[in-house]
């Protein structure tokens, strides 16, 4: 429980309760296997994590995070999919030293068999990226450019549908876009090839709205688009 606005002895902090407890849910996802074995109890304790996702105990709390992802039961996939974005929100500046981790468990789920795991890995990957520095380019490279371009072909539509959204999204808010724009715009333009005509209505409107962002006029959207598939065509 926090303490209240007027302070006094009898109060406890947030932080204080997450000092006690954090380690002993921490320690029942480390070492693997979890040391917790019950599927509903890890669930909660995920839970129980993302009501301290600003605590001293960040480390430990990222590489547990990392660990649950790895869950072979879906709902604490898509739990702690749902505690890292509540995480980037609220430890942005100190998240980018427990990055890495994070960031290749959550690709691993992009490839995983139920849509909607597939939906929260990458809703997730779209908030740790911009949390990356010196990072960025060996976590783009290595893990979330070779995932997004191979969810262009995912079976289901709302994923592909969502990943257009992250391509947009990373190519504004990651720090220093342009090493990458050119292949986050070629992944908005790959939807417009997509056999779903809702899909390709949606990279559309993503490619137009990064173009509004980039401040490019409709002339000059058309034109790089018709440069990019000419250069498709040779």
């Amino acid at each position: 429980a926090a303490g209240g606005a007027g302070g006094g002895d009898g109060d406890v902090s947030l932080a204080s309760v997450a000092r006690d407890v954090l380690p002993a849910i921490c320690a029942r996802f480390s070492p693997l296997p979890f040391n917790e074995t019950a599927e509903e109890l890890r669930l909660q304790l995920v839970r129980l994590m993302g009501v301290f996702v600003v605590s001293e105990q960040l480390a430990d709390v990222a590489d547990a995070l990392a660990k649950a992802s790895g869950d072979a039961f879906p709902d604490v996939k898509r739990e702690v999919a749902a505690v890292v974005q509540s995480l980037c929100g609220a430890a942005s500046a100190e998240l980018h030293r427990h990055l890495a981790p994070l960031v290749a468990a959550t690709v691993a789920n992009t490839g995983h068999q139920h849509s909607k795991v597939r939906s929260a890995a990458l809703k997730a990957l779209q908030e740790l990226l911009p949390c990356a520095s010196e990072q960025l380019g060996k976590l783009m490279a290595e893990h979330a450019l070779p995932a997004l371009r191979r969810m262009a072909r995912d079976r289901t539509a709302s994923v592909r549908r969502d990943r257009l959204a992250v391509l947009r999204q990373l190519a504004t808010r990651v720090a220093d876009p342009a090493p990458y724009l050119d292949a986050l715009v070629l992944g908005l333009l790959a939807g417009l090839a997509d056999e779903a005509p809702d899909i390709q209505a949606a990279a559309l409107a993503q490619i137009e709205d990064l173009g509004a962002a980039l401040g490019l006029t409709e002339g000059e959207r058309e034109a790089a688009a018709a440069a990019d598939a000419a250069a498709d065509a040779a």
